[in-house]
């Protein structure tokens, strides 16, 4: 059991009306930076737009998959939510290459070298189930045919989490020889409850962070408004020593954050 030196982020799965933001190409740059894979994947079905997205192009770092169709049924059940579309899409990358999926709202900060022995992993987010977030797996991976198997069953087209988070923590304890499960720590801490604390000063960091979601969804507008002005304005941030830390561990990606201005 190897998990691949391969990244995969989904984007763009609906029309682009709003321009890829610092965040985002931050999501791919640290990814970069700190796991320094083989292979970084951007499947997508509308391609973004904006500097950001010109700075991602113009590194040649990220391979560009561009989707032939969309997600529209599991089994009978419609598709009808965006999420719910990108959920099947990064089970299908993974399941096709292996590697790690990152949601685009992430920051790597150190890398996942002790995790890549490994069939399948997840990590808890909290007591609420394990959170489809950030995931590694080997190419085919039982547990991703168990998962999707199931997934009919579970699926609710108007829900949000059914089939990404309690179904996995769910067929982990019928499955448990196909799947790795983390403390919360290594992916979701600061968790969904405490997203704000993320952007905020002297927040504790954790000894067992590799990729931290950031919950997007969670910080409303201001989350358009984090970029490298607002970085070095808040250096004691967690987000800012995290940043650092990323950057710390590849010059010409760092090289890339000095010639932003």
């Amino acid at each position: 059991m190897t998990i691949p030196g391969i990244i995969h982020f989904v984007y763009g799965l609906k029309p682009q009306t709003e321009e890829f933001l610092f965040l985002d190409m931050n999501s791919i740059l640290t990814a970069k930076a700190v796991h320094k894979p083989d292979t970084i994947y951007l499947h997508y079905y509308y391609e973004p737009f904006g500097k950001y997205w010109d700075v991602i192009k113009s590194c040649g770092f990220v391979t560009l998959n561009k989707l032939e169709s969309m997600p529209t049924h599991i089994g009978k059940k419609e598709i009808k939510q965006m999420q719910h579309k990108g959920d099947i899409v990064r089970l299908m990358a993974l399941k096709k290459y292996g590697g790690a999926y990152l949601d685009i709202d992430t920051i790597s900060v150190y890398p996942f070298k002790d995790l890549l022995n490994n069939s399948f992993v997840m990590a808890k987010q909290y007591n609420m189930g394990l959170c489809n977030a950030i995931m590694l797996a080997e190419p085919n991976a039982p547990f991703i045919d168990i998962w999707l198997k199931r997934y009919e069953n579970f699926f609710a087209p108007n829900g949000w989490g059914e089939c990404s988070i309690s179904l996995p923590m769910y067929l982990s304890k019928s499955h448990p020889q196909h799947i790795t499960v983390l403390h919360q720590d290594y992916f979701f801490t600061p968790c969904c409850n405490e997203a704000s604390s993320i952007f905020k000063d002297n927040t504790p960091m954790n000894n067992r962070i590799t990729s931290l979601h950031l919950w997007r969804l969670m910080h409303g507008d201001d989350y358009l408004n984090y970029d490298l002005k607002w970085v070095r304005e808040h250096p004691n941030s967690l987000f800012s020593r995290y940043l650092k830390i990323a950057l710390d561990q590849d010059e010409e990606v760092k090289k890339i954050y000095d010639n932003l201005d």
